[in-house]
């Protein structure tokens, strides 16, 4: 028995705490509470041990019927990190229109187009899909359906915002080059692939790739849509 545990036994004792048995299996130590009953049929004492939990040097008593208690500090959410960073990339140049146009919910409207470009995400499940993604800026939007629904009702009447945006994207020193392409596979792992109507009229299921990417640049957005009839 490793000197630790003889340690936390003798602690034990030292606070009051008798019958403690330790059991070792492997590399593990098992705690139990024994003590010994008289046996009229055998007219004998016999020993009856209850098993308390296992002891860790790091977490101490892990008691039986649950575990070990934990922080909230020791969960770590596992994020989509590569989507994110290209959607936070793509939308650098529009954070500071939408913070000048929009200054009260430009990270609700930023959080909106993020999620809702890779697909049509009802209002309901936008906090889930956003929670998902990796907060590279470290964004804190307020993302309840109630919240959003009165957002983009001030958003479609705030004209004064709305032309802050638009008028930096009718600018003509800017121009975009767009790209639509298609793609089939008869894979079953592809759950974005759907058939429908395409001008090559195939009944195999595809996709379509939008690119739009700003000249002079390198960055660009890519958005894949399922083919719909």
């Amino acid at each position: 028995m490793e000197q630790w545990v003889k340690e936390w036994v003798k602690e034990q004792r030292d606070q009051g705490v008798k019958c403690l048995e330790i059991k070792m299996h492997g590399k593990s130590y098992y705690v139990y509470h024994s003590s010994t009953y008289w046996d009229r049929a055998l007219k004998k004492p016999r020993k009856i041990s209850k098993y308390i939990g296992t002891h860790d040097p790091n977490k101490g008593l892990i008691k039986s019927g649950g575990r070990h208690r934990i922080h909230p500090s020791d969960i770590r959410n596992i994020t989509e990190y590569g989507n994110s960073m290209l959607l936070h990339e793509t939308m650098k140049d529009l954070k500071p229109l939408l913070k000048e146009g929009f200054p009260d919910c430009w990270a609700e409207i930023c959080a909106i187009a993020m999620v809702r470009v890779t697909g049509n995400v009802p209002l309901k499940r936008i906090k889930d899909a956003w929670e998902k993604l990796y907060n590279a800026e470290n964004m804190n939007p307020y993302l309840s359906q109630k919240k959003l629904s009165r957002i983009i009702r001030e958003v479609g009447v705030n004209r004064a915002g709305q032309n802050i945006i638009f008028n930096e994207l009718a600018d003509l020193s800017k121009q975009f080059v767009y790209d639509l392409s298609s793609m089939f596979s008869r894979s079953m792992s592809i759950n974005q692939a759907e058939k429908g109507y395409n001008k090559d009229k195939l009944h195999v299921p595809g996709c379509i790739t939008h690119f739009l990417q700003a000249m002079g640049k390198c960055t660009f957005a890519q958005k894949e849509l399922g083919i719909r009839v």
